[in-house]
Protein backbone atom coordinates (compact mmCIF):
# COMPACT_ATOMS: atom_id res chain seq x y z
CA UNK A 1 0.00 0.00 0.00
CA UNK A 2 1.04 3.95 -0.47
CA UNK A 3 3.42 5.03 2.38
CA UNK A 4 0.32 7.70 4.04
CA UNK A 5 -1.54 4.38 4.52
CA UNK A 6 1.18 2.34 5.84
CA UNK A 7 1.82 5.04 8.30
CA UNK A 8 -1.44 5.69 9.19
CA UNK A 9 -1.95 1.78 9.82
CA UNK A 10 1.31 1.63 12.44
CA UNK A 11 0.04 4.90 14.42
CA UNK A 12 -3.41 3.25 14.96
CA UNK A 13 -1.78 -0.85 15.54
CA UNK A 14 0.85 1.21 17.78
CA UNK A 15 -1.68 2.75 20.19
CA UNK A 16 -3.83 -0.49 20.00
CA UNK A 17 -0.57 -2.49 21.69
CA UNK A 18 0.40 0.52 23.73
CA UNK A 19 -2.65 2.40 24.69
CA UNK A 20 -1.21 4.47 27.68
CA UNK A 21 1.57 5.87 25.29
CA UNK A 22 -0.66 8.79 23.98
CA UNK A 23 0.96 10.77 20.85
CA UNK A 24 4.18 9.62 21.18
CA UNK A 25 3.34 6.41 20.87
CA UNK A 26 1.35 7.12 17.42
CA UNK A 27 4.37 8.56 16.02
CA UNK A 28 6.93 5.78 16.60
CA UNK A 29 4.52 3.43 15.25
CA UNK A 30 3.75 5.65 12.24
CA UNK A 31 7.21 5.86 11.38
CA UNK A 32 7.87 1.76 12.12
CA UNK A 33 5.33 1.63 9.61
CA UNK A 34 6.88 2.59 6.79
CA UNK A 35 10.22 1.18 7.49
CA UNK A 36 10.01 -1.46 5.25
CA UNK A 37 9.12 0.43 1.91
CA UNK A 38 12.90 2.24 2.69
CA UNK A 39 14.37 -0.41 0.50
CA UNK A 40 13.54 2.17 -2.37
CA UNK A 41 16.87 3.33 -0.73
CA UNK A 42 19.41 1.34 -2.45
CA UNK A 43 17.42 1.22 -6.18
CA UNK A 44 20.53 3.81 -7.40
CA UNK A 45 22.73 0.73 -6.66
CA UNK A 46 20.32 -1.95 -9.01
CA UNK A 47 19.73 -2.04 -12.55
CA UNK A 48 16.11 -1.53 -13.85
CA UNK A 49 15.08 -5.09 -13.07
CA UNK A 50 16.46 -5.11 -9.68
CA UNK A 51 14.09 -2.12 -8.99
CA UNK A 52 11.13 -3.59 -10.22
CA UNK A 53 11.86 -7.30 -8.47
CA UNK A 54 13.75 -6.69 -5.37
CA UNK A 55 11.09 -4.26 -4.23
CA UNK A 56 9.05 -6.20 -1.10
CA UNK A 57 11.87 -8.81 -0.72
CA UNK A 58 14.43 -8.45 2.44
CA UNK A 59 12.67 -5.29 4.76
CA UNK A 60 9.16 -7.67 3.93
CA UNK A 61 10.32 -10.80 4.67
CA UNK A 62 8.53 -12.82 7.12
CA UNK A 63 11.65 -14.60 7.89
CA UNK A 64 14.11 -11.71 7.89
CA UNK A 65 11.38 -8.49 9.82
CA UNK A 66 10.19 -10.46 12.30
CA UNK A 67 13.27 -11.85 14.08
CA UNK A 68 15.21 -8.75 14.05
CA UNK A 69 12.22 -7.24 16.60
CA UNK A 70 14.33 -8.60 18.81
CA UNK A 71 17.37 -6.62 18.37
CA UNK A 72 15.61 -3.86 17.06
CA UNK A 73 14.15 -3.46 20.77
CA UNK A 74 17.10 -3.63 22.95
CA UNK A 75 17.92 -0.53 20.38
CA UNK A 76 14.99 1.58 20.73
CA UNK A 77 15.14 0.78 24.56
CA UNK A 78 18.50 2.67 24.87
CA UNK A 79 16.55 5.40 23.03
CA UNK A 80 13.86 5.46 25.55
CA UNK A 81 10.41 6.63 24.98
CA UNK A 82 8.98 3.05 25.91
CA UNK A 83 9.79 -0.03 27.92
CA UNK A 84 11.50 -3.09 26.19
CA UNK A 85 8.66 -5.15 26.05
CA UNK A 86 6.61 -2.32 24.62
CA UNK A 87 9.28 -1.60 22.32
CA UNK A 88 9.16 -5.42 20.92
CA UNK A 89 5.43 -5.59 20.89
CA UNK A 90 4.85 -2.24 18.81
CA UNK A 91 7.75 -3.36 16.33
CA UNK A 92 6.50 -6.91 15.96
CA UNK A 93 2.79 -5.87 15.36
CA UNK A 94 3.80 -2.74 12.96
CA UNK A 95 6.10 -4.64 10.49
CA UNK A 96 3.46 -7.64 10.24
CA UNK A 97 0.43 -5.62 9.64
CA UNK A 98 2.53 -3.80 7.05
CA UNK A 99 3.47 -7.06 5.36
CA UNK A 100 -0.31 -8.10 5.40
CA UNK A 101 -1.62 -5.46 4.21
CA UNK A 102 0.90 -5.16 1.18
CA UNK A 103 0.13 -9.11 0.92
CA UNK A 104 -3.34 -7.22 -0.21
CA UNK A 105 -2.46 -5.37 -3.37
CA UNK A 106 -0.93 -6.56 -6.63
CA UNK A 107 2.71 -5.95 -6.84
CA UNK A 108 4.08 -8.74 -4.92
CA UNK A 109 5.26 -9.14 -1.49
CA UNK A 110 8.71 -11.96 -1.23
CA UNK A 111 7.63 -12.80 2.30
CA UNK A 112 9.84 -16.23 2.52
CA UNK A 113 12.98 -13.93 1.31
CA UNK A 114 15.56 -16.11 0.68
CA UNK A 115 14.23 -18.88 0.66
CA UNK A 116 11.96 -18.34 -2.35
CA UNK A 117 11.90 -15.07 -4.12
CA UNK A 118 8.42 -16.09 -5.29
CA UNK A 119 5.98 -12.70 -5.08
CA UNK A 120 2.66 -13.55 -3.18
CA UNK A 121 0.05 -11.51 -3.38
CA UNK A 122 -3.64 -11.59 -2.84
CA UNK A 123 -5.23 -9.01 -5.33
CA UNK A 124 -7.94 -7.47 -2.78
CA UNK A 125 -6.99 -3.73 -2.46
CA UNK A 126 -5.59 -1.53 -5.08
CA UNK A 127 -2.13 0.28 -3.78
CA UNK A 128 -4.41 3.09 -2.74
CA UNK A 129 -7.78 2.39 -1.29
CA UNK A 130 -9.62 5.95 0.53
CA UNK A 131 -12.04 4.26 2.00
CA UNK A 132 -9.50 1.79 3.83
CA UNK A 133 -7.20 4.78 4.61
CA UNK A 134 -10.06 6.96 5.95
CA UNK A 135 -11.21 4.69 8.43
CA UNK A 136 -7.70 4.62 9.70
CA UNK A 137 -7.41 8.67 9.65
CA UNK A 138 -10.39 9.05 11.54
CA UNK A 139 -9.03 6.83 14.27
CA UNK A 140 -6.23 8.68 14.38
CA UNK A 141 -8.12 11.47 14.61
CA UNK A 142 -10.90 10.49 17.74
CA UNK A 143 -7.28 9.43 19.38
CA UNK A 144 -5.98 12.66 19.28
CA UNK A 145 -8.99 14.48 20.51
CA UNK A 146 -8.85 11.97 22.99
CA UNK A 147 -12.59 10.64 22.42
CA UNK A 148 -13.21 7.27 23.91
CA UNK A 149 -11.03 4.35 25.31
CA UNK A 150 -7.80 4.77 23.40
CA UNK A 151 -7.66 1.00 23.27
CA UNK A 152 -11.13 0.69 22.15
CA UNK A 153 -11.10 3.11 19.43
CA UNK A 154 -8.13 1.61 17.89
CA UNK A 155 -9.00 -1.70 17.99
CA UNK A 156 -12.25 -0.70 16.66
CA UNK A 157 -10.95 0.83 13.71
CA UNK A 158 -8.49 -2.37 12.97
CA UNK A 159 -12.18 -4.46 13.02
CA UNK A 160 -13.93 -2.47 10.62
CA UNK A 161 -10.57 -2.19 8.15
CA UNK A 162 -10.02 -5.56 8.47
CA UNK A 163 -13.55 -6.22 7.87
CA UNK A 164 -13.39 -4.11 4.98
CA UNK A 165 -10.64 -6.23 3.79
CA UNK A 166 -12.52 -9.59 4.00
CA UNK A 167 -15.68 -7.88 1.80
CA UNK A 168 -12.78 -7.25 -0.55
CA UNK A 169 -11.94 -11.19 -0.46
CA UNK A 170 -15.35 -11.98 -0.55
CA UNK A 171 -16.05 -10.42 -3.66
CA UNK A 172 -12.86 -11.20 -5.54
CA UNK A 173 -14.06 -14.84 -5.10
CA UNK A 174 -17.22 -13.99 -6.85
CA UNK A 175 -15.91 -11.91 -9.75
CA UNK A 176 -13.12 -14.70 -10.20
CA UNK A 177 -15.85 -17.45 -10.44
CA UNK A 178 -17.95 -15.05 -12.69
CA UNK A 179 -14.83 -14.46 -15.45
CA UNK A 180 -13.82 -18.37 -14.79
CA UNK A 181 -17.47 -19.64 -15.91
CA UNK A 182 -17.45 -16.77 -19.04
CA UNK A 183 -14.12 -17.61 -20.26
CA UNK A 184 -14.94 -21.28 -20.23
CA UNK A 185 -18.35 -20.55 -21.94
CA UNK A 186 -16.94 -17.93 -24.65
CA UNK A 187 -14.48 -21.42 -24.98
CA UNK A 188 -11.13 -19.90 -23.98
CA UNK A 189 -8.65 -22.24 -21.85
CA UNK A 190 -5.90 -20.01 -20.87
CA UNK A 191 -3.36 -21.70 -18.26
CA UNK A 192 -2.73 -17.57 -16.30
CA UNK A 193 -5.35 -16.22 -15.08
CA UNK A 194 -5.89 -13.42 -12.53
CA UNK A 195 -8.27 -11.16 -11.16
CA UNK A 196 -7.41 -8.02 -9.56
CA UNK A 197 -9.68 -4.59 -8.46
CA UNK A 198 -9.11 -1.67 -10.03
CA UNK A 199 -8.25 1.89 -8.76
CA UNK A 200 -9.85 3.50 -5.42
CA UNK A 201 -12.50 0.79 -5.14
CA UNK A 202 -13.96 -2.78 -4.73
CA UNK A 203 -16.66 -2.81 -7.30
CA UNK A 204 -15.15 -2.78 -10.50
CA UNK A 205 -12.94 -6.24 -11.40
CA UNK A 206 -10.32 -6.91 -13.53
CA UNK A 207 -9.55 -10.05 -15.16
CA UNK A 208 -6.71 -11.09 -17.08
CA UNK A 209 -5.83 -14.54 -18.86
CA UNK A 210 -2.79 -14.88 -20.63
CA UNK A 211 -2.06 -18.20 -23.12
CA UNK A 212 -0.67 -19.44 -26.30
CA UNK A 213 -2.85 -17.46 -28.29
CA UNK A 214 -2.35 -14.01 -26.72
CA UNK A 215 -4.12 -12.09 -23.52
CA UNK A 216 -7.71 -11.65 -22.39
CA UNK A 217 -8.37 -8.45 -20.64
CA UNK A 218 -12.26 -8.55 -19.12
CA UNK A 219 -14.32 -6.49 -16.77
CA UNK A 220 -16.63 -7.46 -14.53
CA UNK A 221 -19.04 -4.50 -12.51
CA UNK A 222 -20.64 -5.85 -9.12
CA UNK A 223 -23.48 -3.90 -9.67
CA UNK A 224 -24.15 -4.66 -13.66
CA UNK A 225 -23.82 -8.75 -13.65
CA UNK A 226 -22.27 -10.56 -15.40
CA UNK A 227 -24.13 -9.62 -19.16
CA UNK A 228 -22.52 -6.06 -19.23
CA UNK A 229 -18.75 -8.09 -18.91
CA UNK A 230 -16.47 -6.59 -21.71
CA UNK A 231 -13.73 -8.83 -23.10
CA UNK A 232 -10.58 -8.15 -24.66
CA UNK A 233 -9.09 -10.61 -26.81
CA UNK A 234 -5.10 -9.54 -28.01
CA UNK A 235 -3.51 -11.88 -30.26
CA UNK A 236 0.58 -13.15 -29.17
CA UNK A 237 3.17 -11.62 -31.14
CA UNK A 238 4.34 -13.61 -33.55
CA UNK A 239 8.39 -13.91 -32.01
CA UNK A 240 6.63 -14.73 -28.10
CA UNK A 241 7.44 -17.94 -28.61
CA UNK A 242 10.66 -17.36 -30.01
CA UNK A 243 11.80 -15.22 -26.88
CA UNK A 244 10.47 -17.36 -24.44
CA UNK A 245 12.88 -20.26 -25.97
CA UNK A 246 16.05 -17.70 -25.54
CA UNK A 247 15.10 -16.29 -22.25
CA UNK A 248 16.39 -19.29 -20.94
CA UNK A 249 19.73 -17.85 -21.47
CA UNK A 250 18.65 -14.78 -20.16
CA UNK A 251 18.99 -14.56 -16.57
CA UNK A 252 17.33 -11.05 -15.76
CA UNK A 253 14.82 -11.70 -18.72
CA UNK A 254 13.38 -14.98 -16.89
CA UNK A 255 13.49 -13.09 -13.45
CA UNK A 256 11.51 -9.82 -14.84
CA UNK A 257 9.02 -13.09 -16.49
CA UNK A 258 9.05 -14.51 -13.02
CA UNK A 259 7.68 -12.00 -11.06
CA UNK A 260 5.17 -10.88 -13.45
CA UNK A 261 4.06 -14.45 -13.35
CA UNK A 262 3.57 -14.84 -16.95
CA UNK A 263 1.21 -12.24 -16.92
CA UNK A 264 2.98 -10.02 -19.65
CA UNK A 265 2.26 -8.89 -23.00
CA UNK A 266 5.55 -9.13 -26.31
CA UNK A 267 4.64 -6.02 -28.24
CA UNK A 268 6.12 -3.74 -30.56
CA UNK A 269 5.72 0.22 -30.50
CA UNK A 270 5.65 2.46 -33.70
CA UNK A 271 7.93 0.08 -35.53
CA UNK A 272 10.80 1.52 -33.75
CA UNK A 273 12.37 -1.94 -34.18
CA UNK A 274 12.51 -2.48 -30.52
CA UNK A 275 10.07 -5.65 -28.29
CA UNK A 276 8.92 -4.47 -25.19
CA UNK A 277 7.62 -7.09 -22.71
CA UNK A 278 5.03 -4.97 -20.60
CA UNK A 279 3.49 -6.50 -17.19
CA UNK A 280 -0.48 -6.64 -17.54
CA UNK A 281 -1.17 -6.70 -13.98
CA UNK A 282 -0.97 -2.69 -13.42
CA UNK A 283 -2.58 0.09 -15.22
CA UNK A 284 -4.85 -0.20 -18.44
CA UNK A 285 -3.82 -0.34 -21.88
CA UNK A 286 -3.53 3.53 -22.14
CA UNK A 287 -1.05 3.59 -18.98
CA UNK A 288 0.98 0.71 -18.20
CA UNK A 289 3.88 1.69 -16.12
CA UNK A 290 5.48 -1.54 -16.18
CA UNK A 291 7.32 -1.96 -19.47
CA UNK A 292 10.91 -3.01 -20.51
CA UNK A 293 12.51 -2.91 -23.44
CA UNK A 294 13.72 -6.58 -24.00
CA UNK A 295 15.14 -7.26 -27.78
CA UNK A 296 16.23 -4.97 -30.78
CA UNK A 297 14.85 -6.46 -33.70
CA UNK A 298 17.40 -7.09 -36.69
CA UNK A 299 14.81 -8.04 -39.55
CA UNK A 300 12.75 -10.03 -38.04
CA UNK A 301 15.28 -11.76 -35.96
CA UNK A 302 15.01 -10.42 -32.39
CA UNK A 303 18.50 -9.73 -30.22
CA UNK A 304 18.28 -9.71 -26.80
CA UNK A 305 19.67 -7.47 -24.33
CA UNK A 306 21.97 -8.63 -21.39
CA UNK A 307 19.44 -6.49 -18.88
CA UNK A 308 16.11 -5.33 -19.78
CA UNK A 309 15.38 -1.52 -19.85
CA UNK A 310 12.26 -0.24 -18.18
CA UNK A 311 10.70 2.17 -20.84
CA UNK A 312 7.65 3.39 -19.07
CA UNK A 313 4.64 4.17 -22.07
CA UNK A 314 3.73 7.84 -21.99
CA UNK A 315 1.35 8.89 -24.84
CA UNK A 316 0.79 12.35 -24.29
CA UNK A 317 -2.87 11.73 -23.57
CA UNK A 318 -2.61 8.55 -21.78
CA UNK A 319 -3.50 9.59 -18.39
CA UNK A 320 -6.81 10.84 -19.60
CA UNK A 321 -7.34 8.27 -21.54
CA UNK A 322 -6.65 5.44 -19.04
CA UNK A 323 -9.25 7.25 -16.78
CA UNK A 324 -11.82 7.51 -19.44
CA UNK A 325 -11.44 3.59 -19.95
CA UNK A 326 -12.12 3.07 -16.31
CA UNK A 327 -15.05 5.80 -16.17
CA UNK A 328 -16.58 3.45 -19.03
CA UNK A 329 -16.17 0.76 -17.23
CA UNK A 330 -17.27 1.87 -13.46
CA UNK A 331 -20.08 4.12 -14.66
Amino acid sequence: MDSITQAALGAVVARAVVPQGGARVMLFGAVVGIVPDMDVLVWPLQDDVGRFTAHRSLTHSLLIMLPACVPLSRLCDRVGGLSRRSWFWLLLWCLLTHILLDLCTTYGTQVFWPLSRYPYAWSILFIIDPAYTLVLFGAIALLLAKRGPPCTVACGALLLSTAYILLGAGLKLHAYNVFKTELQSRGHAYPRLIVQNTPFNIVLWQAIATGPDGDIIAWYHLFKGRTAINMELTPAHPLSERIHLRAVLNPRLTRLMEFSKGLYRIEERNADGWLYLTDLRFGVDQLRPFSFRIARLDGREPRLLPSPERQPYRSPDGLTEAWHQLRQQLF
